[in-house]
């Protein structure tokens, strides 16, 4: 294992943890309840047993957790699959379509008995739901196919994106493809990219590895945003050949000996 890959494991890992927990937990507190000899003694005035009443009020809240849990989600895959943010919806859609076969097995033995001829609507609801979800995270995985085949397929070459962004809004770090802050929502400064090809380049890289061309211009346009996001300061001065920081009024660069205008 990769230790990128490594990295998004232990960054899900709480939050999948968490979920599954409360859900075995319901499953179990479902399984002791419908085993209790006084629930079959107990008759509503209803179509359906108190035992039906009860799992449809566990599974109901499983959707919820399901629902939630791939909100959440959505937004960790983003922020720890920087390359493929994309993967983190199509995550979601397939939290969705199993929290849409959970509804319908939860809801099933309390409507049908009040659908008499009409059941085919509750059946059209849920089937509607589910292929209109499926739709669109075939549409996506269509749409993003190319990128993920290279993400699958790929040996090297690809920017890191560890270093990340500090917000200059909230102070917290996000990763530097991302162009919106991930905990207020405020826009970042764009990665460096290549002005040529416009490939998104590693910081601090003196040629793009793809065409070739000079980045110096734009990893120093970048490497000013970050250094004056962070420290809420304006940028300090930086040598026009070669981008290396100067002090104040300095006429001559130390590294390559440029003069400074």
């Amino acid at each position: 294992m990769t230790p990128k890959a490594s990295d998004t494991l232990k960054g899900l890992l709480p939050l999948v943890m968490q979920t599954g927990i409360a859900i075995v937990i319901l499953l179990v507190v479902w399984l002791v309840i419908s085993l209790l000899p006084m629930l079959e003694a107990i008759d509503i005035p209803l179509k359906f047993s108190l035992s039906e009443l009860v799992g449809a009020v566990i599974l109901t809240v499983i959707v919820m957790l399901l629902v939630n849990f791939a909100t959440r989600l959505e937004l960790r895959l983003r922020h720890l699959l920087a390359d493929f943010p994309q993967g983190g919806t199509m995550a979601k859609l397939l939290l969705f379509l199993i929290a849409v076969l959970v509804g319908y097995t939860a809801y099933r033995p309390l409507a049908l008995p009040y659908m008499t001829d009409l059941e085919w609507i509750y059946h059209l609801l849920f089937f509607g739901a589910f292929v209109a979800i499926l739709g669109v995270f075939g549409y996506a995985l269509y749409n993003n196919m190319e990128q993920l085949i290279a993400l699958m397929t790929r040996s090297g070459g690809v920017p890191s994106t560890a270093e990340g962004t500090i917000c200059s809004k909230c102070g917290e770090k996000t990763r530097e493809a991302n162009r919106f802050c991930l905990f207020c929502g405020a826009e970042l400064p764009k990665p460096p990219t290549c002005g040529s090809c416009g490939r998104v380049l590693r910081p601090g890289v003196g040629f793009c590895p793809s065409c070739g061309a000079a980045a110096e211009a734009a990893v120093s346009e970048v490497a000013t945003t970050k250094t004056a996001a962070v420290s809420g300061a304006p940028a300090k001065p930086t040598c026009s050949s070669c981008s290396t920081e100067l002090k104040e009024g300095a006429k001559f660069c130390p590294s390559c000996g440029a003069a400074q205008e």
